[in-house]
């Protein structure tokens, strides 16, 4: 009789024991095992408890799991307060939940699209929820834009209206001409210190004449010589042509004196 109530005794604590451990260890109760104790004395083992503890609710209903969570508890007391052995059963456990799927939770209305909506306070569901869904316009129908409509309600230009639109299109047309004229002229005329990037700051130091253009020469003395040819030998004057000639340009900036070289064409 005494064997049989030792042994009732012990299941039940077993079974206490293991309820506890799969709830939250309370680190102000005083009775506490080793192995509790030392979960309570440490950062990293109460971390791996609080996981375990966020884990277990939701998985709680899967086969096997608080079977094995008792056995788990088991475990766990009998490492007797190590913590080496405490931190492996804490990761074995844990590792173990994490890899048991979450139950599926049953769909509710808000969760279906084409759930039917219930209306409890109308005698009548709306009209546009008794059309049938083939009736209904697609949404994916082109919508004449606001734009469109606009401009078909305003009608067709008139003469004045297209006379006005292309006088702006030559009249912007004429500004960005002369834009280009205006930067063109700064650029070679004006000058701008490549340094400093300074505009009329470019002075003049000097300036040396190159080779003429050979070209224009040679073209000049085949013409002429294809003309005495033409009045038996006798050479016949005709205008010279002015020759082109490339100036090479020294030039110096007042604000940083720096000095570059520029090259023009000039007819001399």
């Amino acid at each position: 009789m005494l064997l049989r109530l030792s042994g009732f005794l012990a299941l039940v604590l077993l079974g206490v024991s293991g309820v506890a451990g799969a709830q939250a260890i309370d680190c102000a109760s005083s009775a506490l095992n080793n192995s509790e104790q030392a979960v309570c004395a440490s950062t990293s083992l109460r971390s791996l408890a609080a996981r375990m503890d966020k884990r277990y609710p939701l998985v709680t209903d899967a086969p096997g799991v608080k079977q094995s969570q008792l056995e788990w508890t088991t475990l766990r007391d009998r490492c007797n307060g190590n913590v080496a052995c405490l931190i492996k059963v804490y990761r074995q456990r844990n590792a173990y939940l994490a890899a048991l799927p979450l139950p599926e939770k049953p769909l509710t209305a808000a969760d279906t699209p084409n759930a039917p909506t219930k209306h409890l306070f109308l005698r009548h569901a709306p009209a546009q929820l008794l059309t049938p869904a083939s009736a209904q316009q697609p949404a994916n129908l082109d919508v004449e834009s606001a734009t469109a409509q606009l401009e078909r309600a305003a009608g067709p230009l008139t003469v004045e209206e297209h006379t006005t639109h292309r006088n702006s299109i030559w009249f912007l047309a004429g500004i960005m001409s002369a834009a280009i004229l205006l930067w063109q002229m700064l650029t070679n005329v004006c000058g701008k210190c490549p340094s400093c990037h300074h505009w009329f700051a470019k002075i003049e130091i000097d300036q040396r004449n190159l080779a003429n253009d050979p070209s224009e020469l040679s073209t000049h003395r085949r013409r002429g010589l294809r003309q005495r040819a033409m009045t038996n030998n006798v050479a016949i004057p005709e205008p010279m042509r002015g020759r082109v000639a490339a100036v090479r340009h020294y030039n110096q900036c007042r604000m940083c004196l720096h000095e570059w070289e520029t090259t023009t064409q000039e007819t001399k």
